[in-house]
C-alpha cells in the first residue's frame, strides 16, 4: 500500500474465515523507517459476481504518526493477484500471492528495480537499475536515480542481504556517498514489493528477474506502449503513447501527457517527434528524444522501465513503464514539423487547490 508519503509492504497468511496471522510489515515515511512490524486483520468474502470486497488489516505498533488502521475495498485479478484502494486514506496497493519456501538462496539471478517516492514539500523521486543477487548474501549492480531533479547515473555498488523463512529480504548497499536499506518482501523467484527505509522519500517500488540478456538494439526492436507510473503526487505528470523502435538505434514516437502547471491549470498535450537509442548488453538504455533524456533497463525483450533525468528545474521526475505490443511490427513514422517538447516548456508545477 502506498501514497506519496506512506508506504507499507509485507507478509499475511488468511484462512477460510478471513482472519490473518503470521502478518509482519514494514513501512516507511518521510521522516523514519518502522520495521518488522506485526499485521493482523481480516478479509470479507468477496462477491461471487464482481470479486469486490473489503478489508481491514492493523499494524503494531504505530508507524510513528501514521494511522495503526487501514480499511480498504479490494477486487480480485486472478487467483494469485488482488488489487485494492484504501478507503480511509488516498493510498492503492497490490498483493501478490506467494509461492514455494523462502531463503536467501531464492535470489540468484538479475533483478530490475523501480521505486518513486515524494518528500513531502512537493517533490518526488525516481530510481530504476539493476541488482544482481549470487544467492549467498551479496549483491552487485548499477543505479540510476533522480533524487527531486539531482540526478545520479550509472553508479555502481555492492552490499550484502538475506532472505528469512516469510520471504522478507533485507539489503544494504553503498550507492554513491549514500547508504541504502531496502526491505523486500519476495512473492516468487527473484520478484517482490520493494521500500527503501532510508531516506526522506518514502521510495516505494518493486523488482522482476530480468530475462533475455545479453541484449543489443535489435533486442527491442518494435513497437511498445508506455506509460507512466501510478503518480506520486497529485499534480505529477501522466503519459501514455506508442513507441516504435528499429533494432538500429532509431526511435519514433506518438505521446499524449497530463500535468498541472502554472496558474493551476490543466496542461493536455501531444508529442509526435523522433529520437535515438543505444542498448548496452546489460539491458540498460539510453533514450533521448527531442533533446530530452531517458534512462532504461530493459527487464525482458518485451518490458523495460524508464526513469526522466532531465534535471534542470523538474523536481517532479516520472518512471514509465514500456510494455511490447502483441504481433507490433517495425514501422516508420515521421515526426510533426514543429515537435512540441512538454519538459522544457511547461511552467513549474504547483498542487491543486
Amino acid at each position: 500500500i502506498t501514497d506519496a508519503g506512506f508506504s507499507v509492504v509485507g507478509r499475511f497468511d488468511v484462512d477460510s474465515s478471513g482472519v490473518l496471522s503470521n502478518g509482519t510489515a514494514d513501512a516507511v515515511d518521510h521522516t523514519s523507517g518502522y520495521t518488522n512490524l506485526s499485521l493482523t486483520g481480516t478479509i470479507e468474502a468477496p462477491s461471487p459476481d464482481t470479486g469486490r470486497g473489503t478489508a481491514t488489516f492493523t499494524l503494531t505498533p504505530q508507524p510513528g504518526t501514521n494511522s495503526s488502521s487501514l480499511n480498504a475495498v479490494y477486487y480480485i485479478v486472478s487467483a494469485n493477484k488482488i488489487l485494492l484502494v484504501q478507503t480511509d486514506n488516498a493510498r492503492t496497493g497490490e498483493i501478490e500471492k506467494q509461492t514455494g519456501t523462502y531463503s536467501t538462496a531464492l535470489l540468484d539471478a538479475p533483478v530490475i528495480l523501480q521505486m518513486s517516492g515524494g518528500n513531502g514539500n512537493d517533490k518526488q523521486s525516481g530510481v530504476a537499475g539493476l541488482i544482481s543477487p549470487d544467492s549467498s548474501g551479496s549483491i552487485s549492480g548499477v543505479i540510476d536515480q533522480n533524487m527531486q531533479s539531482s540526478v545520479s547515473l550509472d553508479q555502481p555498488f555492492t552490499g550484502v542481504y538475506a532472505v528469512d523463512s516469510s520471504g522478507r529480504a533485507a539489503m544494504t548497499f553503498q550507492a554513491g556517498a549514500a547508504t541504502n536499506d531496502l526491505v523486500a518482501y519476495l512473492f516468487g523467484q527473484n520478484q517482490a514489493f520493494v521500500i527503501q527505509t532510508t531516506g526522506a522519500d518514502a521510495l516505494y517500488g518493486s523488482f522482476k528477474p530480468q530475462t533475455g540478456g545479453p541484449f543489443t538494439a535489435a533486442s527491442i526492436g518494435g513497437v511498445f506502449r508506455n506509460s507512466a507510473l501510478v503518480p506520486v503526487l497529485p499534480w505529477s505528470e501522466n503519459d501514455a503513447g506508442l513507441f516504435t523502435f528499429d533494432g538500429s538505434g532509431n526511435l519514433t514516437l506518438v505521446s499524449d501527457f497530463d500535468y498541472w502547471g502554472g496558474g493551476f491549470s490543466d496542461t493536455l498535450g501531444q508529442n509526435n517527434d523522433a529520437g535515438t537509442y543505444m542498448m548496452d548488453t546489460n539491458g540498460q538504455v539510453a533514450m533521448s528524444f527531442h533533446g530530452l533524456p531517458f534512462s532504461c533497463w530493459a527487464i525482458s525483450p518485451d518490458e523495460m522501465v524508464c526513469i526522466d533525468t532531465v534535471s534542470t528545474q523538474d523536481t517532479l521526475p516520472i518512471l514509465m513503464n514500456f510494455d511490447r505490443v502483441s504481433g507490433g511490427a517495425i514501422r516508420e513514422e515521421k515526426p510533426a514539423s514543429s515537435p512540441a517538447c512538454h519538459k522544457q516548456l511547461r511552467a513549474p508545477k504547483r498542487p491543486r487547490l
